[in-house]
């Protein structure tokens, strides 16, 4: 059985996303999807984000059926120690980080780097949001 993993915010779960994790299910038997607290995703982007709290993230993972496992974690070091007791085999991570960029990319056998799809991102979407609410 070939365990495999996959980190980030998931914020406003979009296609982009979902591309993602079908491309993860091709490599693995099961799939653990660990999502950045509400905390985190503050600290890396700032104020207003994440746009979705974690419950609502969470929830939304969990009914695409597409991971075996959806946890949460804080920061680097509770991926990595979660990674020490999972020890999946595949790592995954969005083509736009490079190797050395990617969290426990050491840690594991390999690790895939998914395309993203073009045109399809969070910001993008907060983007277009906030240009159609402007008056």
């Amino acid at each position: 059985m070939i365990l495999g993993l996959t980190n980030g915010c998931f914020d406003l779960l979009h296609e982009g996303h979902l591309h993602l994790l079908r491309e993860c299910r091709k490599y693995c038997d099961r799939l653990v999807v660990a999502v950045n607290s509400d905390a985190s995703i503050r600290h890396m982007k700032g104020q207003g984000r994440p746009v979705d709290e974690l419950a609502v993230r969470l929830y939304k993972l969990k009914r695409t059926g597409l991971a075996d496992i959806v946890t949460v974690f804080d920061n680097d070091d509770e991926l990595r120690a979660m990674m020490l007791v999972l020890k999946p085999q595949v790592l995954f991570k969005g083509a736009e980080y490079m190797p050395g960029e990617i969290v426990g990319w050491n840690m594991v056998k390999k690790t895939i780097r998914i395309p993203m799809l073009p045109g399809v991102s969070t910001t993008q979407i907060i983007r277009e949001r906030r240009a159609t609410d402007a008056p």
